[in-house]
């Protein structure tokens, strides 16, 4: 991400995945259940922000496409072609994919012994 200028250096290896979150959540549960539920309502709003993003492959994604073909058709211009449609969701797909197994990866290596 930093080598895009979306975030700076050295921030990727601070990202938790689902091993540093539920490690989170069960430090919070044992601390004190409101922080727990605090905790577990705001990873739910974060996973909804971040689904309606309009990034193809995700939901908000989905409705830019349908959105941009809407305004094709509004204007009489041709609609989207399904193939292109597919392969631009197929693309986002397989980069969410990587980015949320570098994730995971990054994560166990911070679980492990000695790490």
């Amino acid at each position: 991400l930093s080598a895009l200028g979306i975030a700076p250096a050295g921030t990727a290896p601070a990202l938790e995945g689902p091993v540093g979150i539920v490690g989170s959540a069960v430090d919070l549960a044992g601390k004190d259940p409101q922080l727990f539920y605090g905790f577990v309502a705001t990873i739910s709003l974060n996973v909804a922000v971040f689904n309606t993003l309009p990034f193809p492959g995700l939901d908000g994604g989905q409705m830019a496409l349908l959105g941009v073909d809407a305004l094709a058709a509004t204007l009489g211009l041709p609609r989207l072609d399904e193939r292109v449609k597919d392969g631009i969701n197929t693309a986002a797909a397989l980069a969410l994919s990587g980015l949320a197994l570098s994730i995971l990866f990054n994560d166990i290596a911070k679980a492990l012994p000695g790490s």
